[in-house]
């Protein structure tokens, strides 16, 4: 798209490995880490990246089934959840517990950069990388929002 258009704005949405059932998933760890540096990168050679949110913050149902697990969070379902039966869980049944990959994200989100480039000055002087690192966790509309309000205020600042 970018070799078409090197003006049109990339939103990247719905995106994430599910990696193995386990909570100490490093399989999706390392999907996130490898895959959010290639988005560093682009940002660096000046693709113009909107945000990024990933997929997804639980494990869920879809497709008729709880597997595969591509949630940040590790949901633990009880086994009677999903029973032709019919069951409603109690909240306390649905315990979720923060995989790797979620701590990672987290601390994009608390430090608005990437772990190595947290040293660097150029990744925090970076508005439309911050972007990046909010959409991760609030998501794509209040990113898309925020940078649009960015740019119209320079924009106007350029008419003033």
């Amino acid at each position: 798209m970018h070799r078409k258009d090197v003006h049109a704005e990339i939103l990247l949405t719905e995106n994430g490995w599910c990696g193995n059932a386990t909570v100490d998933n490093q399989d999706q760890l390392w999907y996130y880490e490898s895959y959010l540096q290639q988005v560093m990168n682009a940002l660096r050679e000046g693709i113009p990246i909107l945000g990024y949110t990933a997929w997804s913050f639980l494990d869920n149902y879809e497709w008729g089934s709880f597997e595969p697990r591509f949630g940040l969070f590790y949901v633990e379902y009880p086994p009677q959840v999903g029973s032709h039966a019919g069951y409603t869980p109690k909240p306390t049944d649905l315990q979720r517990i923060a995989r790797p990959a979620a701590g990672f994200i987290s601390r994009i989100a608390k430090t608005k950069c990437f772990p190595e480039a947290e040293a660097e000055a150029e990744a925090t002087s970076n508005p439309t990388f911050l972007v990046l690192c909010f959409s991760m966790v609030i998501g794509s509309n209040l990113a898309f929002y925020l940078y649009r309000r960015r740019r119209s205020a320079t924009l106007y600042d350029k008419i003033i």
